[in-house]
């Protein structure tokens, strides 16, 4: 938890309870929630991340960048600058990386075929 004086508290609240979420995702993957269960958690994720970081460039002032996988905040009187992974790209790259898979492996099972005989006839040509 941040305990930490002149912390934003609804950018603290926000921070606390993505990490609850990390921790959350983690313990019901491994005990293998369903994925509907997954994603729904990893999607409130990524929302709750982009309030957060909004709510953070707001609450201290700072010009927020938003690049690849990264979220870069920028002090404008003094030109320096932070970055922070950016929970909601990975996110969304994990969800589509899921569904090529899912995809893939649905079209290749879809492409077996039943070679049992169905009749006497066919099991002894």
């Amino acid at each position: 938890m941040n305990i930490v004086l002149g912390l934003d508290s609804t950018v603290s609240l926000l921070e606390n309870i993505q990490l609850f979420l990390i921790i959350f995702i983690l313990i019901i993957y491994a005990m293998g929630a369903s994925k509907k269960i997954v994603f729904a958690t990893l999607y409130l994720m990524a929302t709750l991340h982009i309030v957060f970081i909004v709510s953070y460039a707001r609450a201290y002032g700072l010009k927020l960048a938003i690049k690849p996988l990264l979220d870069i905040f920028v002090q404008t009187s003094t030109k320096k600058a932070s970055a922070m992974i950016d929970v909601a790209q990975i996110i969304i790259v994990i969800a589509v990386v899921d569904y090529i898979v899912s995809a893939f492996r649905g079209r290749k099972e879809s492409q077996v075929t039943n070679i049992t005989p169905t009749s006497n006839e066919e099991l002894y040509q």
